[in-house]
């Protein structure tokens, strides 16, 4: 985009991935249980491509933060000079399921 004041704001996140593996009975009834699964799951791991890094010399931490000042009827928008959110956090987390 070229018209001053205007930027592309498109961007594309790999927001969550989980994979889960279901162990055989026999490895399940080692431990007593009937049925065992693991899950591996990742959220907010990446900022795959943003169309605009920085504005005005300023970079833009995350795509989805939006400015807080807003004044009147104005909700604030994307300046990346002055954001004050924090990016999403990334997560990753593992989880096991057991049915006894």
């Amino acid at each position: 985009m070229n018209q001053t004041g205007l930027i592309d704001a498109s961007f594309a996140k790999l927001r969550r991935i989980a994979a889960t593996w279901t162990a055989p009975g026999s490895i399940a009834s080692q431990i007593g249980a009937e049925q065992l699964s693991l899950t591996l799951a990742g959220h907010n791991l990446w900022t795959v491509w943003q169309a605009t890094d920085e504005v005005f010399g300023y970079p833009i931490r995350d795509p989805e933060q939006r400015d807080t000042n807003a004044v009147g009827s104005d909700p604030g928008g994307l300046h990346a000079y002055i954001q004050e959110a924090w990016p999403p956090i990334k997560r990753i987390m593992l989880t096991a399921r057991v049915v006894f």
